[in-house]
């Protein structure tokens, strides 16, 4: 328990002094620092009370205020249950954004379900993405404070939270950019070996995956036939996917070459599936019985990956010390690369299902993996290469 104040001092707001000569001091009281205000009594009180206001705010304390209002007590990981119904009813998100905020709000419980929504203060937040920054996990926080973001506007229009108190103002989380390690095209032909140890699956995967550059979702989820209720169908001379990302139909012709990765097109890949024998209504199925999947069974996105990192060990590609190893993902990179070599910049950006032409340039960044060559200028025609020399010797005396 603290002493009583002196006579002098007792008049005067918390953590506000008057010393013997009549100047004024405040004293911080989280850590004892002291500051000097002058002989101005009354400056030096509404100074110590604004800066008292502004501690009480910080403290974590509950407020008389928000228990008036009704959203002292409420704490994030009662609001985070009622903010899941909400984004349940949405019909404007996509199953996999919904999966995406599920794992976000579950670890936003984790670190900070215990704090009330009031209490939840800019410095709690940031020690909890701390950690996270701490194990490389840089995506992570970032992802993680956008959606504590959305959260907690969801809170305010919701009334759980008061307006203008949104804890996550001002926090930002540096985005590191992509680390994972682009696939070449040597590095493709080293997979595509590699693959004729395991099912034949494999190859058909690779295959369409540079083909379609679909990602590796909608890639597993084609099926023959529009009654499946796959990501995609075959019809006539094409193959018809919506994306799950954005919903983007896309009808790709089965004609559809890309002669720097292989001699296929989209046609002879199916027609290669189909000389299998296995009735099946996936595109890409398993050929060979497994004790939880029978033959024809469809492949998962996990599973895949899973297979992946198989052949990126057996095809002894380097990972460089910078880099993380590279996913199937990288598999829809290398194919809009190659597209865009072979058929021109608009129809990578088509078959790739990009709404604008800066989100199609992003997988044309080669992040290390290749040279940038600079082309040679054309010759120049004699008339130009007088005309420059004409223009370098400068005008002629006496003219």
């Amino acid at each position: 328990m603290s002493r009583p104040r002196s006579a002098r001092n007792r008049d005067l707001p918390s953590n506000l002094y008057r010393r013997r000569d009549g100047r004024f001091y405040f004293r911080d009281p989280r850590n004892g620092r002291t500051f000097a205000l002058g002989r101005d009594a009354a400056s030096a009180r509404l100074q110590a009370l604004e800066v008292n206001v502004a501690l009480a705010a910080h403290s974590g304390r509950e407020r008389l205020l928000d228990r008036v209002h009704g959203c002292g007590s409420r704490t994030l990981r009662a609001w985070l249950v009622r903010y899941q119904e909400l984004t349940a009813a949405d019909p404007g998100l996509t199953p996999t954004t919904r999966v995406q905020y599920r794992s976000l709000c579950r670890q936003l419980n984790e670190s900070l379900g215990d704090f009330t929504l009031t209490q939840l203060q800019p410095a709690h937040i940031a020690a909890a993405l701390g950690a996270w920054k701490a194990a490389g996990r840089w995506s992570r926080a970032a992802a993680l404070l956008a959606h504590l973001r959305r959260v907690c506007a969801a809170a305010i229009g919701e009334g759980w939270l008061p307006v203008g108190r949104n804890p996550t103002e001002g926090l930002r989380v540096k985005n590191p950019g992509v680390r994972r390690q682009r696939l070449t095209l040597g590095d493709f032909h080293q997979l595509y070996d590699a693959a004729t140890a395991v099912e034949p699956w494999v190859q058909r995967w690779l295959e369409l995956a540079v083909l379609t550059t679909l990602r590796i979702g909608d890639l597993l989820g084609l099926c023959w036939s529009r009654d499946d209720q796959g990501s995609g169908f075959v019809e006539g001379h094409e193959l018809r996917v919506r994306t799950a990302k954005r919903g983007v139909p896309i009808a790709i012709p089965l004609a559809l070459t890309l002669p720097p990765a292989g001699p296929w097109s989209v046609g002879s890949v199916l027609a290669a599936v189909r000389s299998d024998g296995i009735v099946a209504p996936r595109i890409i199925r398993r050929q060979r019985e497994w004790p939880n999947a029978p033959a024809g069974s469809g492949i998962s996105p996990r599973a895949a990956d899973a297979v992946f990192v198989g052949l990126v060990a057996a095809a002894g590609i380097v990972i460089e010390p910078a880099r993380t190893r590279p996913t199937p993902h990288e598999l829809r990179s290398l194919g809009l690369r190659l597209h865009h070599v072979c058929h021109g910049r608009d129809f990578a950006r088509h078959l790739g299902a990009h709404q604008s032409q800066q989100a199609a340039d992003v997988y044309q960044d080669p992040r290390g993996s290749g040279w940038v060559v600079i082309p040679l200028p054309p010759r120049p025609k004699t008339a130009c290469v007088a005309a420059a020399a004409a223009a370098a010797a400068g005008p002629r005396r006496g003219g």
